[in-house]
């Protein structure tokens, strides 16, 4: 089917794109209708003068069963809402716009298109962009979604293909010309703003329209910035309110690689004494309407005592820094040896904010998240003429000129876009909304502190016990597979194990007569029977005493014996970089990697799985995990101190105590207000109201497991089939869907007043689209009540989550500080959840209950949520000590 141009709104230029019905270049043509999708223009059959020198080529995933029915891959409701960005953006005033597809045939309702079948039709792509290049002076490309990202610059990942918006594609160079190659642009697949998945995702993406909008219009940087550095000068007289701050490490000189980011490793594993680790220093500011910049090199002992004064001065002055990613700035400056720096790196000194943070709260689902593509996405500056940036190019030595520039170009860029997002923020939000207020500076503050202390302190493994625990969870897997192999011949895993295995799970289910059960768990792709831990404990369940129960058994627990070994113990005693970094005897020194929000997995890092960190407000680690390690895991904790204990300080209770303070419901705060009470064993009773309140939990344990569970489940809008298979995993209790759900009405009856302030929750997410805390966190969710309605499990989660992980944050803070005051050595070497981890020095243990005891009673951030609510609830914790 050729497509005659001549009526084409581009004018008489008469040109035709080639079908591709008979292509067999992949076995995809095999079940499409309409095999090899021709690429179209956006008005077929349309006038339109005058002609535009620019044609946009927007390229799709794979065709829908409407456009394969139809033939063509500019119909159905994904094209329509495509038109629709389209009109608003007002491509057409600048371009003409063409739709093609990374992938020409309709993929079979269980399939997927792979890189392969794009490949093959990639070099019909190039046809069609030549055609184009022979009548328009520049063709520019933009891909929907990331097989599409694939197709036009070989890259596998959407994350990496946002981090290369406006370069030139590896494919498809204008004939005659060398460079001329089209530039890319890339965004989401439409798909993903449905009301039912992910429509927050609609400012992304509009975003990215206005970038490529900018750059059709000329203004893809609209105002160059100049940055000059000031080499070594004094710190300045006059100083503006804030000042940012950046550094250079090792990495950044040619000859040296840099693969770790936290200075004890860097020495270990680099071999980089802590002196040698920051290269140069620069700060930023502005003076009188423009921005200036110094940079200094570490190692020239004149610079050192200035930047010791730029630090001094910040911190008697009460100046905000400012940093991107700032806390490993300040961990490899406090590790560098001079004592008088690292006396003003202090949580009691300086007060810090981070350009990542607050650009976090401008939208939190942004997936640019590093520098340089914030600021080309904001138009604030282009690093590509860089000639020194660590990934593109490397200094020759500390006083290159070039990395010079490139220091203080950081600090610059960091200013102005930390200007601009606040700048977004006031006009997204409104001047009364918290995102911008000192609540929230002051929040992020202790954040980005309660990070930094985690890092720099590390925890503690006991090398002898988890050793003998790694060498016996191997031997019992080893000896579980060959029980399975000598018994049933069933490999449990390894090269030719997963078709069996699968084979089995589905024949135990069948034999259970479970086969229709809802919880049954299948792949979302290939609809092949899920082999997890899930379905074993299910099947269990139903089957009957004999070999196959033995067998599924012992899979199950070879399943979670392995996980320990691969995942957990394995690593931590054979990886420096997941796992012990140092050993003083018996003693093994971790240091993770902490999050505070979603960011990129290291300092420079940019791979596709490098982001890390959570939307909901809690902390989260990687190399190691020591937040969702099993508690197998956690009892090889020791002390780093001779003679030393690990003590977890627990909130007690704190998403069900928070759900009682914010939602007022009476029923909550009298569980807490009353002495004596006890909120499970209410619920409990609720739902069983025949048995004896007296002696309750011990005497009936698994039905106040069950309202334990009950309690929980709720709070997240969870349903019968939840409480069910809830019930099962968590308590091993079997127990029938009627009366979970009946437990669930039971439960909604005696707490209305919670339902009603979560339906409060959705109906506002309805009118706004997201939430915003009184910290000034939030989360965007969707206009509209089909989105919220969606999002349920998602608001009500997040507005219980966020504050309970902030009121332990605040804690953490008002702790760090208290032992700097009084020079107590103890660390806090963990936060998990609800608990602090405190690695206690000999003799200091009732001074550390004390200071930890009093700020878990009064957190520092409960004032300002009661101010918000208008009431009071007591808060509480727990005291464990482990056996070291």
């Amino acid at each position: 089917m050729a497509i005659d141009f001549s009526k084409l709104k581009t004018g008489p230029i008469l040109f035709e794109f080639n079908d591709r019905l008979n292509c067999e270049d992949c076995p995809l043509h095999e079940s499409a209708r309409s095999p090899g999708l021709a690429t179209v223009a956006m008005h077929i059959g349309t006038h339109r003068e005058p002609e535009r020198p620019k044609a946009l080529v927007i390229v799709g995933q794979s065709p829908t069963f409407k456009q394969d029915c139809e033939a063509s891959p500019w119909t159905g409701g994904i094209a329509n809402l495509v038109k629709k960005f389209i009109k608003a953006a007002k491509l057409e005033d600048h371009v003409d716009v063409f739709f093609t597809l990374a992938n020409r045939c309709k993929v079979p309702q269980e399939g997927d298109a792979t890189q392969s079948n794009m490949r093959a039709c990639r070099e019909h792509l190039a046809e069609d962009i030549a055609t184009l290049q022979e009548h328009y002076e520049e063709v520019v490309l933009f891909a929907f979604g990331a097989k599409a990202c694939y197709s036009v610059s070989n890259l596998s990942s959407l994350t990496e293909a946002l981090k290369k918006q406006g370069t030139r594609s590896p494919f498809f160079e204008k004939k005659g010309k060398v460079g001329c190659n089209p530039r890319m642009f890339f965004t989401f697949n439409p798909a993903i703003l449905h009301p039912k998945k992910q429509p927050a995702k609609v400012h992304a993406v509009e975003s990215h329209f206005l970038l490529l909008i900018r750059f059709l219009e000329g203004r893809y940087i609209p105002n160059e910035l100049v940055v000059i550095p000031e080499v070594g000068i004094e710190v300045p007289k006059v100083l503006s309110s804030r000042v940012t701050c950046d550094i250079e490490s090792y990495g950044i000189l040619a000859g040296n690689e840099q693969t770790v980011f936290h200075p004890v490793k860097a020495r270990v594993i680099d071999g980089f004494d802590f002196k040698n680790q920051v290269v140069t220093v620069s700060f930023g500011w502005r003076d009188r309407g423009r921005i200036r910049s110094a940079q200094y090199v570490l190692g020239d002992r004149k610079h050192q005592r200035i930047i010791r004064n730029w630090f001094k001065r910040v911190c008697k002055d009460k100046i905000l820094m400012i940093g991107q990613n700032l806390k490993f700035d300040l961990a490899f400056l406090a590790s560098c040896g001079d004592k008088a720096l690292k006396y003003w790196i202090d949580p009691r000194r300086l007060r810090i904010d981070d350009l990542m943070l607050i650009s976090f709260l401008l939208y939190e689902q942004q997936p640019e998240k590093g520098l340089k593509e914030l600021a080309v996405l904001f138009g604030i500056a282009d690093y590509s003429g860089c000639k020194v940036t660590g990934k593109s190019g490397r200094a020759k030595n500390a006083w290159d000129p070039d990395l010079h520039y490139y220091n203080c170009m950081d600090v610059v860029v960091t200013l102005v876009l930390y200007e601009e997002v606040e700048r977004r923020i006031l006009e997204k939000y409104g001047a009364n909304s918290t995102k911008l207020s000192k609540t929230s500076q002051w929040m992020r503050n202790i954040v980005l502190w309660d990070t930094y202390d985690l890092e720099m302190n590390g925890s503690t493994l006991d090398i002898k016990k988890l050793t003998e625990y790694h060498e016996l969870e191997k031997a019992e897997c080893e000896r579980l597979k060959t029980l399975a192999w000598w018994s049933h011949e069933m490999l449990l895993a390894g090269t030719g194990s997963d078709k069996p295995l699968r084979e089995f799970m589905l024949k135990s289910v069948r034999n259970a007569g479970i086969d229709d059960d809802p919880r049954i768990i299948y792949s979302a792709k290939t609809k092949k029977i899920s082999i997890g831990v899930e379905n074993v404990k299910l099947v269990v369940q139903y089957m009957k005493s004999g070999e196959d129960l033995d067998l599924m058994n012992n899979f199950q627990e070879f399943k979670e014996r392995s996980k320990i070994v691969t995942t957990y113990t394995g690593p931590l005693l054979n990886s420096e970089r997941k796992g012990i970094v140092t050993r003083d005897g018996n003693r093994g020194m971790v240091y993770p990697s902490w999050y505070a929000i979603p960011m990129y997995f290291d300092r420079g890092a940019g791979g596709a799985n490098d982001a890390k960190g959570q939307i909901q407000g809690r902390f989260s680690c990687s190399k190691p995990a020591r937040m969702t390690e099993p508690h197998s895991i956690r009892d090889c904790s020791t002390s780093r101190w001779k003679g030393g204990k690990i003590v977890e300080y627990d909130v007690n209770q704190d998403h069900l105590r928070m759900a009682a303070l914010l939602s007022g419901d009476p029923e909550m705060l009298a569980a807490y207000e009353t002495p004596g009470e006890n909120i499970h064993t209410r619920t409990a009773l609720s739902i069983f109201p025949h048995l004896d309140p007296v002696n309750f939990k011990k005497n009936y344990p698994d039905e106040y497991k069950l309202g334990k569970t009950l309690n929980f489940l709720v709070l997240f809008c969870g349903g019968g089939g939840a409480f069910q298979s809830t019930a099962l995993s968590d308590c091993g209790i079997e127990v029938q869907l009627a009366f979970c759900f009946l437990s669930i009405e039971t439960w909604d009856k005696k707490h209305p007043i919670f339902r009603s302030w979560q339906d409060s929750l959705v109906e506002e997410v309805a009118r706004m689209g997201y939430l915003v805390s009184p910290t000034g966190w939030g989360r965007t969710f969707g206009i509209g009540k089909m989105a919220a309605d969606a999002a349920r499990p998602e608001i009500c989660n997040w507005a219980l989550q966020l504050p309970c992980a902030q009121m332990l944050q605040s804690v953490h803070f008002k702790v760090m500080t208290k032992f700097r005051k009084y020079h107590i050595r103890t660390k806090i070497c963990l936060q998990i959840y609800d608990a602090l981890f405190a690695d206690i020095y000999p003799g200091e243990e009732e001074n550390v209950d004390e200071i930890v005891g009093e700020a878990m009673t009064n957190p520092p951030l409960l004032p300002v949520l009661e101010r918000s609510v208008g009431r009071t609830l007591p808060w509480c914790w727990e005291k464990k000590t482990y056996a070291i």
